[in-house]
């Protein structure tokens, strides 16, 4: 898939989200869930290493690096 394909999907799914939960996307709260995102992957990371007392949740990485690749790709959009 090119670049500009995937943030046109994931700008299309973000506006779906958006309207369905009442969020005004603005660049602040893209910046904002962006940073929510890299949280999440650090926590599913410390998990899948041991390092948390959360239990490993297999491919709980695979997806938060997803989410954070989706919210940077919005981010670069904007």
């Amino acid at each position: 898939m090119e670049l500009r394909a995937a943030q046109s999907e994931v700008e299309t799914i973000s506006r779906v989200y958006a309207r369905l939960h009442g969020i005004e996307r603005t660049d602040d709260w893209l910046v904002l869930k962006l940073t929510e995102e890299v949280g999440e992957l650090t926590q599913a990371y410390l998990a899948a290493s041991g390092r948390s007392r959360r239990e490993p949740d297999p491919g709980a990485v695979a997806a938060e690096l997803a989410d954070v690749l989706a919210h940077l790709l919005l981010l670069a959009e904007r």
